[in-house]
C-alpha cells in the first residue's frame, strides 16, 4: 500500500492505534530524518497491521490523545507497529491544522488541545537562497539555482545529505504564533474585516524564505500549491535574468530548451538583449513553469508512490502478545508500555474497552484535595486549598514522564502482588522484596491486578507529590535526588484514614529528613526503599516503635552524603554532590523562609514556586534562583573573574552553605551587591530575622574581608544553625509519639 492510501484510510478513521499502543514520542530530528528518507524513496521498514473492529479495543485515532468512540462497531485496521512513522508522515503530508473550517480561536483550541505536542508544527522544504551571501544553505534538492531538476542527481543523494532542507515551525494553543503567516491561527485571524488574505500572505511569506509547504501537498489546496511553486520558480528566474543579461552564451545555453524559433541567435549584444527582454524573460517564465511542475510532481509522487511493505494479520486474540514480541526489535517499548498493553487485553468478550493510559490521565489531571493534617504547619494566611499533580512536573503532555512511569511500576507491582498492610508474615519475615519491583514481575500482573489498583496507586503517588512539596520544600519530581524515596510514602498514603491523620504525616516528615540527611539512600537505594515501605507503614499504623530513631542520630554526619568537613571543603579532594545541596535547599524552604526582599516581609511558598495551587490548573509560578548568599564577585582577587572562581570547587563560597532560594525579583535587585551590604537592608526591619530563616549566621558576623578562613567561618556557622535547625525539628515532629 502506498502512502496515500494510508492517509485515506487515517482522514476516514479506518485506521486507528489501539489504545495499549505509545503514545506519540519522536523528537523534530527524528521526524527531519524520517522526511529525508522518504524524500528520496529509502526504506523505512514495514508496518504491522490487525484486521479488526472497533470494539475489539480501546483506540485512537493517529496523533489524537483521547480515545475514539465508534457506536455501530464498525471495521477497522489496528496500526500495531509503525506509529510513530506513519504519524509522523500523515501529519507532515496533509493539512491537520487547517483552521479553515473552525468558527473561533476557543474552538481551534479545543480541537489542537487532543493532538499531541511534539505534532503541533507545519513541515516545509527549503530552497537555497540566491538572493544573498546566506550561509547554512540547504542542498539544492531540485536545482533551483539553475531552475533544472535532475532526477539522476537526486538518485545519488542520501538522506544525511537532506537532512537539513527540511524546516518546522511550532505552535499550540498557549502560544499560537497568531501573527505568523504559517500558523493556523493566523489563518483564523485573517477571516476578519480589512485583514489580510490567508492565501496572499502565506504565499508572500513562503516565496520571501523560499519555502515549500509539504502539508498543501496532497493537492487539497490546488489553488495555493501550484502558484505557490510557480511564484517561487517566477522569482529564481527573474534573479536569473537580471544577473545574466549580459551573458549572451550563457543565456543561449541556459534557455536552449525553450528557443524554438531561434530567436536567441539574433542576440549579439548586450543592448541586443536589453531590446529582447520581454522575450528572453518569457523565455525563463517558461523554463520556470516547467521546473515548478516537475517539483510539485516530486512532491506530490512521495505520497502516492511511496509503498510501505503492510504485514497484515486477522488474529485478535494474539494482538497483544505481537505488540510484546515486537519489544524485541525496532524501537524498543519500555516495561510501562507494555504494562498499558497487558491492562487493555480484554478479560472477556461483553466488557467495555478499556485504556489505562485514560485512568492515569483522569487522575494526574484532577485536583488533588488537600488534607488539613498535611497543612496543620502552614499559617491560615497561606494554606493552598488545592494540588494540581501536573504542575509538579511529572507529565509531558499529560504522558506520564520516565521518573513517574517507574514510581507507577514499582509501586503498583507491590500493591498488586501482596495485600495492602500485609507486609510481615507471622514469623515478622518480610513479605514483599526488591524483586517485586524487577521487570520480570511487573511484566507478570495479571489484567485484572492492574486495573483493580491503578487508581489507588496513582492517587497515593499524587498524594506523595502534595507531600513532599507542601511539607518537605520539594519544587518538582526532577528536584528529588532519591526519587525511590517517595514509593514508602505513597504505599502510606493509598489509604484515605492514613492521610488524614496528623501523626502520620509528622511521622512521614521526621523519616523523610532522617533518612535523606543521614545519607541513608546513598547506597543500595532499591532495597532501602523496599525496606521503608514495611517499617514506615507499620509505623504509622502503629504495629511497631520508632524504627528511624538512628538515622536521626546520623544526621550529617555521613561523610558521604555531608558532615561538617565534607560541607566546608576541608577533606581535599572531596565536594559536596548534588543530593545534599538538594537536600539544603529542599529544608530550607519547607521551612517557608522570608525572601531577601528590601522593602516587602514575603515568605516563600513552595506551592507557590511549583505553582501547583492554582483553582483551575493552570500553573502560576513563582521564579525563585539558587542564589550564592556571598556573591563569588565579593571574593574575586584582582584580575580574577567569578567564573574562574566557581571552577575552583575547592573554595568555601562554591560549597552548598553558601547556597538558598530567593525570588528572581529578589536575586535581581541584590545583584552583586556584597553580602554586608545588602543582608542588613532585608525585610524592612527584619533582617536578622530573616537570616535565620534561612539558617545563616547573624549579620553581625559579616565584614568586607576576602580571607578564606573568614568564609570558612561562615560556612561553619551556618552549618551549625542547620545542624541544630533539622535535629530540633526532628525531635518535635515525633515529640509524644511511640
Amino acid at each position: 500500500m502506498n502512502l496515500s492510501d494510508i492517509f485515506e484510510d487515517a482522514d476516514k478513521k479506518n485506521l486507528v492505534l489501539p489504545e495499549f499502543q505509545r503514545e506519540f514520542k519522536w523528537s523534530v530530528d527524528k521526524q527531519a530524518n524520517l522526511l529525508a528518507s522518504v524524500s528520496l524513496a529509502f526504506p523505512v521498514g514495514s508496518i504491522l497491521v490487525l484486521k479488526g473492529k472497533t470494539s475489539d479495543y480501546a483506540y485512537r485515532h493517529l496523533g489524537i490523545v483521547d480515545q475514539g468512540i465508534d457506536k455501530e462497531n464498525s471495521s477497522c485496521t489496528f496500526l500495531l507497529d509503525g506509529q510513530q512513522r506513519l504519524t509522523t508522515l500523515y501529519f507532515t503530508f496533509t493539512d491537520q491544522f487547517d483552521s479553515s473550517g473552525f468558527t473561533s480561536v476557543e474552538e481551534f483550541d479545543e480541537y489542537l488541545s487532543n493532538i499531541y505536542r511534539k505534532l503541533k508544527k507545519r513541515w516545509f522544504l527549503r530552497l537555497p537562497d540566491f538572493s544573498e551571501e546566506a550561509i547554512n544553505m540547504p542542498e539544492d534538492l531540485f536545482g533551483y539555482e539553475d531552475l533544472e531538476l535532475d532526477e539522476e542527481r537526486l538518485n545519488n543523494l542520501e538522506p544525511d545529505d537532506i537532512f537539513g532542507c527540511f524546516q518546522s515551525y511550532s505552535f499550540n494553543e498557549n502560544n499560537k504564533q497568531v501573527t505568523s503567516w504559517w500558523s493556523p491561527y493566523f489563518q483564523l485571524r485573517s477571516k476578519e474585516p480589512d485583514a489580510t488574505p490567508y492565501a496572499t500572505a502565506f504565499r508572500r511569506g513562503c516565496v520571501s524564505n523560499k519555502l515549500i509547504p509539504l502539508f498543501y501537498s496532497d493537492n487539497k489546496r490546488p489553488g495555493l500549491w501550484r502558484p505557490l511553486i510557480q511564484a517561487l520558480a517566477h522569482e529564481r528566474a527573474h534573479q536569473l535574468l537580471e544577473a545574466n543579461l549580459s551573458d549572451i552564451a550563457g543565456i543561449r545555453f541556459a534557455l536552449r530548451d525553450y528557443d524554438d524559433d531561434e530567436r536567441l541567435n539574433s542576440i549579439s549584444s548586450v543592448e541586443d538583449a536589453e531590446e529582447n527582454y520581454q522575450i528572453i524573460l518569457e523565455m525563463w517564465r517558461n523554463k520556470a513553469n516547467v521546473w515548478a511542475e516537475s517539483v510539485s510532481t516530486y512532491i506530490k509522487d512521495i505520497a502516492s508512490k511511496y509503498e510501505v511493505t503492510a504485514i497484515e494479520t486477522t488474529d485478535v486474540t494474539r494482538a497483544i502478545p505481537i505488540f510484546k514480541h515486537l519489544n524485541e526489535g525496532g524501537i524498543r517499548l519500555s516495561d510501562y508500555d507494555l504494562l498499558v498493553a497487558r491492562a487493555a487485553k480484554k478479560i472477556d468478550a461483553s466488557e467495555d474497552n478499556y485504556s489505562l493510559g485514560n485512568k492515569i490521565k483522569e487522575v494526574i489531571g484532577s485536583s488533588i484535595s488537600l488534607s488539613q493534617a498535611l497543612l496543620r504547619h502552614v499559617p491560615e494566611s497561606s494554606k493552598p486549598q488545592l494540588f494540581w499533580p501536573l504542575n509538579f512536573e511529572i507529565a509531558d503532555d499529560s504522558i506520564p514522564n520516565s521518573a513517574f512511569q517507574s514510581l507507577i511500576l514499582s509501586t503498583l507491582s507491590l500493591r498488586s502482588y501482596v495485600k495492602y498492610g500485609g507486609l510481615v508474615d507471622d514469623n515478622n519475615e518480610f513479605n514483599i522484596n526488591v524483586g517485586l519491583t524487577k521487570s520480570k514481575k511487573i511484566l507478570s500482573l495479571k489484567t485484572e491486578s492492574i486495573r483493580d489498583n491503578i487508581e489507588s496507586v496513582v492517587k497515593g503517588l499524587c498524594r506523595s507529590f502534595a507531600f513532599i512539596n507542601i511539607r518537605c520544600g520539594v519544587r518538582s519530581l526532577s528536584d528529588i535526588h532519591y526519587r525511590l524515596m517517595i514509593i514508602p510514602i505513597a504505599y502510606v498514603f493509598i489509604d484515605d484514614m492514613l492521610w488524614e491523620d496528623p501523626t502520620v504525616h509528622d511521622k512521614i516528615e521526621y523519616w523523610y529528613w532522617a533518612s535523606l540527611f543521614s545519607g541513608n539512600y546513598i547506597f543500595n537505594q532499591n532495597k532501602k526503599s523496599i525496606d521503608d515501605v514495611v517499617n514506615l507503614y507499620r509505623w504509622c499504623v502503629k504495629d511497631i516503635t520508632n524504627p528511624f530513631k538512628y538515622r536521626h542520630d546520623k544526621v550529617l554526619k555521613d561523610e558521604h552524603f555531608g558532615d561538617r568537613d565534607l560541607l566546608t571543603l576541608n577533606r581535599t579532594g572531596e565536594w559536596p554532590g548534588k543530593a545534599v545541596h538538594a537536600a539544603i535547599l529542599q529544608y530550607t524552604l519547607s521551612t517557608l523562609p522570608r525572601d531577601f526582599l528590601f522593602d516587602a516581609n514575603v515568605r516563600l511558598l513552595p506551592w507557590k514556586i511549583s505553582g501547583t495551587d492554582s483553582f483551575d490548573g493552570n500553573r502560576d509560578r513563582l521564579e525563585v534562583h539558587d542564589h550564592h548568599v556571598f556573591p563569588l564577585g565579593q571574593a574575586a582577587s584582582v584580575g580574577q573573574s567569578s567564573s574562574e572562581l566557581r571552577a575552583d570547587k575547592s573554595h568555601p563560597l562554591n560549597s552548598p552553605l553558601n547556597r538558598t532560594l530567593i525570588s528572581a525579583k529578589a536575586n535581581g535587585r541584590i545583584s552583586s551587591l556584597p553580602t554586608e551590604k545588602y543582608l542588613p537592608k532585608l525585610g524592612d526591619g527584619l533582617a536578622e530575622a530573616i537570616v535565620d530563616w534561612h539558617f545563616l549566621p547573624s549579620i553581625r558576623q559579616y565584614s568586607g574581608s576576602k580571607e578564606i578562613d573568614f568564609y570558612k567561618s561562615l560556612l561553619d556557622g551556618r552549618f551549625d544553625k542547620l545542624n541544630v535547625g533539622i535535629r530540633k525539628e526532628l525531635a518535635n515532629l515525633v515529640e509524644g509519639l511511640d
